[in-house]
């Protein structure tokens, strides 16, 4: 893969089989996730892996939600809404791989 060059599609599928996966293995469509908080490294530093980043901040899954919502009802956003997607993605994962 070209790193370049993401597919949005391939993610797409990625995304469905992995969640289908997970909703048959398990039984439910739920992933219980019994933390809120997590360690933000900020834009301009996240992709730098020359530098040491001196911004962390605060990020809240719940908020991210919130944003990913209203981001979805309102046809005009598109992008940034990409990341919040990705946060809670990244809480499901962690959380499912806990409780297996």
């Amino acid at each position: 893969m070209d790193v370049s060059t993401l597919s949005l599609g391939r993610f797409h599928e990625a995304l469905g089989i992995l969640i289908e996966r997970y909703q048959r293995f398990h039984g439910t469509d739920e992933v219980r996730i019994d933390f809120d908080y997590y360690w933000n490294v900020p834009r301009g530093e996240r992709y730098d892996p020359t530098q040491q980043p001196s911004g962390l901040t605060i990020g809240q899954l719940l908020e991210d939600a919130d944003f990913l919502q209203s981001a979805v009802e309102d046809p005009q956003v598109t992008g940034y809404p990409l990341v919040w997607l990705a946060h809670l993605i990244e809480a499901a994962g962690v959380a499912a791989d806990r409780a297996t």
